[in-house]
C-alpha cells in the first residue's frame, strides 16, 4: 500500500510539475492584454465587454478569463467577471503593489522554449544584447529592478557600513533605488549611478521622482569598458555579476578597484548557489536563465565570488547573507 502511494504521489508530482508552464502562460497572456486594468473590483463585465475594450475574439477570450478565474486570480460572477481582491493590487500595472517583474519574466518565455536545442549547442543561437532590446524590454527591465529594491533597498543597506562613505558609486544601477536609500539613510553622500544609457534615462526618471536628481551624478556606458568615475570609498553592485563570466568579472572587479581610494569597499549583492550546485532551487534554475539570456554568465557560489575578488587585488573579503535568498559579498582595497 505505501508503495503504490508513493508511486501515485509521486506521479502526481510530475503531473503537476509538467502542467506548471500552462497555468503561467495564462497569466503572462493577461498581463501582456492589460486584461487585469479592464476589470474592476465591483463592477462586474461580461466577456463580450471585455473582448470589446481588448480587440480580442470574445470565444477565446472568455476561455482565457474562465481559465483565470479557475486559478483564482479573477473572480467570476453572474453578471461577469471582476478582480479578485487578494491580487488585484499585485496584478493591476499602476498599482502600488504591482509586481513588477512579472512582465520581464514573461519576456524570457521564448528563450526558455529553446532550452533543449541551447542545452545540445551549448550556447544561444540568437543573443540579443541590452542595446539591441526594444524599449518595451527595456523598461520592463528597469522596473523589475526598481520592484526589488523597493523592497530590498532599506534593510540590505542596513547592512552596510556608512560611517566613513563620502563618495559612492551605485554600478548597474537600474531604477536607482538604492541609491535613493544610500541618500535617505546619508544625506550628505555623494552618490553616481552608471548603467546603459537607455537604463539611465528611466534611472533619472526615478531619482528625478524621488526628489533627489540634484545629489545624484549620472554616468552610462559599458561597464567592461566605459568609465565609471573614481575616488569612491564605496561600489555597490547589485545584480550585475551573473551577467558575466568569471574572467570577465575579475575584469569588472579589476576597474572597481582602480576606482576606488585605498581603505574601500565593494560590495556585492548577489543570488548565490551552493558549492553541488543544486540548491536554492531558484538559483539552480537562475542558473539555466543565465544559459538562455547571456553569454557566458552564471549564478556563482560564494566561492567563485572569493576568487573573483581575490584576483581583483581585495582582501578582507567577507560574506554576510540577507534576508531575500541573496548575500552580500565585500571586499577591501
Amino acid at each position: 500500500m505505501s508503495t503504490k502511494w508513493d508511486r501515485n504521489k509521486a506521479l502526481d508530482e510530475i503531473q503537476s510539475l509538467a502542467h506548471a508552464f500552462q497555468k503561467s502562460r495564462v497569466l503572462f497572456t493577461a498581463l501582456e492584454l492589460e486584461l487585469f486594468k479592464h476589470l474592476s473590483l465591483e463592477t462586474p463585465k461580461n466577456a463580450k465587454q471585455i473582448a470589446d475594450e481588448l480587440n480580442a475574439d470574445e470565444r477565446a477570450l472568455t476561455r482565457l478569463l474562465d481559465a483565470l478565474a479557475a486559478l483564482k486570480l479573477i473572480q467570476k460572477k453572474v453578471e461577469g467577471y471582476t478582480n479578485n481582491p487578494r491580487y488585484h493590487s499585485l496584478l493591476v500595472a499602476g498599482e502600488p503593489d504591482f509586481v513588477g517583474d512579472l512582465l520581464h519574466i514573461s519576456h524570457l518565455w521564448e528563450p526558455w522554449s529553446r532550452l533543449t536545442e541551447i542545452v545540445k549547442n551549448g550556447k544561444p543561437d540568437v543573443l540579443e544584447t541590452i542595446n539591441e532590446k526594444d524599449d518595451v524590454w527595456i523598461r520592463d527591465f528597469t522596473n523589475s529592478t526598481l520592484w526589488k529594491s523597493k523592497i530590498h533597498a532599506e534593510p540590505i543597506v542596513n547592512l552596510i557600513d556608512l560611517r566613513r562613505v563620502k563618495k559612492v558609486l551605485d554600478l548597474a544601477c537600474g531604477a536607482g533605488h538604492y541609491t535613493v536609500e544610500f541618500l535617505r539613510q546619508n544625506p550628505n553622500l555623494q552618490p553616481v549611478v552608471f548603467d546603459y544609457p537607455r537604463v539611465i534615462n528611466l534611472t533619472h526618471e526615478h531619482i528625478r521622482e524621488a526628489g533627489m536628481e540634484e545629489k545624484v551624478e549620472f554616468l552610462s556606458g559599458d561597464v567592461m569598458t566605459d568609465d565609471i568615475g573614481s575616488g569612491y570609498d564605496l561600489v555597490f553592485i547589485s545584480n550585475l555579476i551573473h551577467s558575466y563570466s568569471i574572467w570577465d568579472n575579475v575584469r569588472i572587479l579589476q576597474r572597481v578597484f582602480d576606482a576606488l581610494n585605498r581603505g574601500g569597499w565593494v560590495v556585492i549583492n548577489e543570488v548565490i548557489i551552493d558549492d553541488a550546485r543544486t540548491s536554492p532551487t531558484h538559483s539552480a534554475l537562475f542558473s539555466l536563465n543565465m544559459l538562455l539570456n547571456t553569454a557566458s554568465g552564471d549564478c556563482y557560489t560564494e566561492t567563485d565570488i572569493w576568487i573573483m575578488l581575490r584576483e581583483s587585488w581585495f582582501s578582507s573579503i567577507k560574506s554576510i547573507k540577507t534576508d531575500f535568498e541573496t548575500t552580500l559579498m565585500m571586499g577591501r582595497k
